[in-house]
């Protein structure tokens, strides 16, 4: 009973401390553009005749400033209405593609797709898993501002397909690797911490996994592990 009670414990404190952890994210996640548009509101009520232009500028200030806080809401709102997934066979080599014509990368990045025609397919919710290879496809453009080589990679065994989106960014410690992918955890200057944290709920609810290698200075690699569409024969 006293094992019980010390182990009930130990689950509440670390629940508390998630819960902490999350909320200090979202805090200062929300608080900063809270602070500009306060600042920006400020000066439209107190300013001496403010140019048409001055005008212009805080509006549209605070109107990017909204549109973050925005963000970070309608982010934390998708995880946690995200439904139970609808598992289909869907192709991989088209949706990579069909990724690739919407994300818009700059021309210093030179794309490496590597996903057979032949591919078996993946057994997945059609919906969701293309939101989870978007923000894998995103961050490793994101990581690579100065440019460099994105490469996917599709390949498969027996039981499961493995996609993995690959960069030439400045890489990732060993010690982070985890830590990353913690809700409201970002190695990005602007980054809300959500995309890799969505990522893998996503991933996991569609029976997979998401694994990361990387090291500093040589890029990184993430690697969806997903279970592929058994063979009739």
């Amino acid at each position: 009973e006293e094992l019980r009670r010390a182990q009930d414990d130990l689950i509440h404190s670390e629940k508390l401390a998630t819960l902490g952890q999350v909320s200090g994210g979202i805090a200062h996640e929300i608080r900063n553009p809270l602070n500009a548009v306060k600042t920006s509101a400020y000066f439209l009520l107190n300013a001496n005749q403010p140019t048409p232009d001055k005008i212009r500028e805080h509006l549209e200030r605070i109107d990017r400033q909204v549109s973050i806080i925005d963000g970070v809401i309608t982010a934390l709102s998708d995880v946690a209405r995200l439904p139970p997934p609808s598992l289909q066979p869907v192709a991989v080599r088209p949706v990579i593609r069909e990724i690739l014509n919407a994300v818009s990368l700059p021309p210093n990045i030179d794309v490496e797709l590597r996903v057979p025609d032949d591919l078996p397919c993946m057994l997945v919710d059609p919906q969701q898993i293309p939101i989870a290879l978007r923000n894998l496809i995103r961050n490793a453009r994101d990581a690579m501002p100065e440019g460099g080589t994105l490469t996917i990679d599709g390949n498969s065994d027996p039981q499961q397909i493995v996609v993995s989106v690959s960069d030439t960014g400045p890489g990732i410690a060993r010690d982070d690797w985890e830590r990353i992918m913690e809700p409201l955890v970002s190695t990005k200057t602007r980054g809300m911490g959500l995309g890799l944290a969505i990522t893998r709920a996503i991933v996991e609810k569609n029976g997979g996994s998401l694994q990361i290698n990387s090291e500093p200075g040589r890029g990184s690699t993430f690697s969806v592990h997903l279970a592929r569409q058994i063979d009739a024969s």
